[in-house]
């Protein structure tokens, strides 16, 4: 009731924020969610405005005991509300695009090692769809193959061929790289050429891709490293003798806790860091 309501009087507001949103329909249609994306912004306004009502009602009588001022209450209510609301809207909003962009990363961090274990399964002498149900029995716990899974079940259970199926998937993945895959197992099987071979040349791009990653890695790593022993090791030692020399001239205060602090706290602090932003490079 209250959902059509909102979709029929704010018809104008939830087209132009689609307008701006664009690609949250498919995102959604990804994501199977089984609703239109102009039910999924009438929720999220319908949700905002209650968060609103609570907040607003909320605010007024906490900041209104704390200041003893109802009409500074009530204009600080409003705009803790205002922010509130529309916060949640706007995440609201983006919440699908980022959960497609976490499942899109974790299938191609999958697929380095997925396509060439998915090449073993692979011959032109059995289905292809049976080669997805291998694969997936033999790796249940990856993402892919639960992509891998639904070609296999709409071809199993739904009466299609593989030809449809991977049009249908191929418009549903997440994940752009896997896509392109799926594309190329469609073009092969179309064009009658042969899979296996067309996998196998998948498995062994996706290899060199990955030494390469690694070769761009070691080479940020490396020059971390290097900043690391001029900056931090050679520094900090630097920095400890000078201290110690200034104070044979001029006597420094606390400088023993000076140079703890540099020791034992200021440079594990900054190596720690330092491991952490090294991570990122570790493919």
């Amino acid at each position: 009731m209250m959902l059509g309501f909102v979709l029929e009087t704010f018809k104008p507001l939830i087209d132009l924020i689609l307008k701006i949103e664009e690609d949250l329909p498919s995102t959604l249609k990804v994501l199977k969610y089984g609703i239109s994306a102009e039910q999924y912004v009438a929720r999220g306004m319908i949700i905002s405005f209650y968060i609103f009502l609570f907040s607003l009602f909320s605010s007024i009588v906490i900041i209104s005991i704390l200041t003893f001022n109802p009409l500074f209450g009530t204009t600080a209510a409003l705009i803790i509300s205002f922010f509130l609301s529309f916060s949640f809207f706007f995440f609201y909003l983006k919440l699908p695009s980022l959960k497609v962009r976490s499942i899109e990363n974790k299938i191609e961090k999958e697929m380095t090692h997925a396509i060439p274990l998915f090449s073993a399964f692979v011959s032109d002498k059995i289905p292809l769809e049976y080669s997805f149900k291998s694969f997936v029995d033999s790796n249940p716990t990856l993402r892919i193959s639960k992509e891998f899974n639904e070609i296999y079940n709409i071809t199993r259970f739904g009466g299609l061929d593989i030809v449809r199926a991977l049009e249908l998937k191929i418009e549903m993945t997440p994940s752009r790289k896997l896509r392109n895959f799926l594309f190329g197992l469609l073009t092969t099987i179309k064009s009658g050429a042969s899979i296996k071979d067309y996998v196998t040349k998948s498995s062994e791009d996706e290899i060199i891709e990955y030494r390469n990653k690694i070769r761009e890695a070691s080479k940020k790593m490396t020059l971390f490293l290097e900043i690391y022993m001029i900056a931090i090791v050679i520094g900090s030692i630097f920095l400890l003798i000078v201290t110690s020399i200034f104070s044979l001239i001029q006597p420094i205060p606390n400088l023993l806790e000076l140079q703890f602090f540099i020791v034992f706290v200021l440079v594990p602090i900054i190596s720690l860091t330092l491991a952490k932003v090294l991570q990122t490079f570790i493919v």
